[in-house]
């Protein structure tokens, strides 16, 4: 019976150590491959919500998705690096280890949320989630819509000259007054402001260059509402949001 007891915790033994080594194979290579893994998951999904949501989640509401992007994929390759040493690491020893499948189920999500919220942002810019914006021009009444901007960007003497729109899908009018160097611009949907304010905020910036002695060092703004943007200087636009709503956003965060 001592022969056979000893004989039993001798087996045993040997079966612990072999337990041992297969489940420490990869080292520390392995508990890296895990930990970086899972950080490369969460920055993903910060890239997915940044995309759908922009301005709905606080923690990452000022991050710029660009940052986010570039950390991620930074992630994913250490990830992949680490996964190759933890099984290199497992192969050398004669053991097996698990945090390599963890690794790569975690590089596969990454690239999966960090894809989603990279598609998202291109086909909206603004995210498909965004926070409730107040908004009272009436875009119905095209004189109101000049009165209103002649309210906070002044006069305009020289009368309000329409741009032809018929070229641009979703576009309903297109307004210019020339003496306040100010212009707006009437949507048929949401939609369409998401296209084309950044081809606006461009051409803008684009008038603005042709006269830098006179124009170029102001500051000019977009003043931007459900169906409708306004390009002009930006303290009439901080003035007009006040009354009609919509959101200011400085041309030279454009430019850069």
């Amino acid at each position: 019976m001592g022969e056979y007891r000893k004989s039993s915790l001798g087996k045993r033994g040997k079966s612990g150590g072999r337990g041992e080594r297969r489940g420490s194979a990869s080292g520390a290579w392995g508990k890296l491959c895990a930990l970086f893994g899972l950080i490369s998951v969460a920055v993903a999904v910060a890239v997915a919500a940044k995309g759908i949501a922009p301005e709905t989640i606080p923690v990452i509401k000022d991050l710029p998705l660009d940052s986010l992007l570039i950390a991620s994929g930074v992630l994913i390759v250490v990830t992949i690096v680490l996964i190759v040493g933890a099984r290199l690491r497992a192969k050398a020893s004669g053991g097996r280890t698990r945090s390599t499948v963890w690794g790569v189920f975690a590089v596969v999500l990454s690239l999966l949320f960090s894809g989603c919220g990279l598609a998202v942002n291109t086909m909206f810019s603004d995210g498909l989630v965004t926070k409730p914006v107040r908004d009272e021009a009436p875009v119905t009444n095209a004189a109101a819509m000049r009165k209103g901007v002649e309210s906070a960007y002044g006069a305009c003497p020289g009368g309000w000259k329409p741009a032809d729109a018929s070229s641009y899908p979703g576009v309903k009018s297109i307004e210019l007054c020339v003496n306040t160097r100010t212009a707006y611009a009437t949507f048929e949907n949401k939609s369409a402001v998401s296209v084309y304010r950044a081809p606006l905020q461009s051409k803008a910036l684009e008038l603005l260059e042709t006269h830098s002695g006179e124009a170029a060092g102001s500051d000019w703004a977009t003043l931007t509402g459900t169906t409708w943007v306004v390009v002009g200087k930006k303290q009439p636009a901080q003035k007009l949001s006040k009354a009609w709503g919509g959101t200011v956003e400085d041309l030279a965060t454009v430019r850069k």
